[in-house]
């Protein structure tokens, strides 16, 4: 899959998340002259962190001006961001969607409207993420893979798990988790190619 020039998946990629410096404008430049200078792609714009929300426009044009490719973000409380409400984000999404330096939207998994979010970034062309966080704990094998199949059954451009590891058998099981879920859609995805 690709997202403007970037071939999904080939390599890692970095991206930097503005939060507190999108209120400072002389500090938000010189944060992105310096992502530029590292040769960063991805920028996750925290729309939750903005002061003033009639600024979100102009913020887009500015990311838009670097050239970076966009990943729209407004974390409600209930998942670690600044955003009091959920109602209300549905309208921001469209708006940042809309924007044409706008590639991304992160929606998380337990929002009200995860599911308008994901059809209208279909609608405009464009891709979702819907992400899920475990701030405490690694879940279960049994209760990640159950969630990744309830977010890949919801139909997103990609899925994003994030959990806390406090031991490194948490980190061990996220990683054979994330080699199974790798090796059934290279399977799905061969399996398919060949029917085609």
């Amino acid at each position: 899959m690709k997202i403007g020039t970037i071939e999904v998946g080939k390599r890692p990629e970095i991206v930097l998340v503005l939060t507190t410096e999108l209120n400072n404008m002389d500090k938000l430049k010189e944060n992105l002259s310096f992502a530029k200078s590292l040769k960063v792609n991805f920028v996750e714009f925290r729309v939750d962190y903005l002061e003033n929300i009639s600024k979100l426009s102009e913020i887009l044009d500015i990311l838009g001006d670097y050239n970076f490719y966009i990943i729209g973000t407004i974390r409600p409380k209930f998942e670690g961001g600044l955003f009091p409400f959920d109602e209300n984000r549905l309208i921001l999404f469209e708006q940042i969607l809309e924007h044409p330096s706008t590639y991304l939207v992160d929606i998380e998994f337990r929002s009200k409207i995860v599911k308008e979010v994901i059809e209208l970034a279909k609608k405009i062309k464009k891709f979702s993420i819907v992400s899920y966080h475990d701030f405490e704990k690694t879940p279960s094998a049994q209760e990640i893979l159950k969630i990744y199949d309830e977010i890949y059954n919801l139909n997103p451009s990609f899925v994003k798990l994030s959990f806390k590891a406090n031991s490194f058998e948490d980190v061990k099981l996220g990683k054979n988790l994330l080699r199974k879920i790798a090796d059934d859609y290279r399977k799905i995805r061969n399996t398919l190619r060949s029917l085609a």
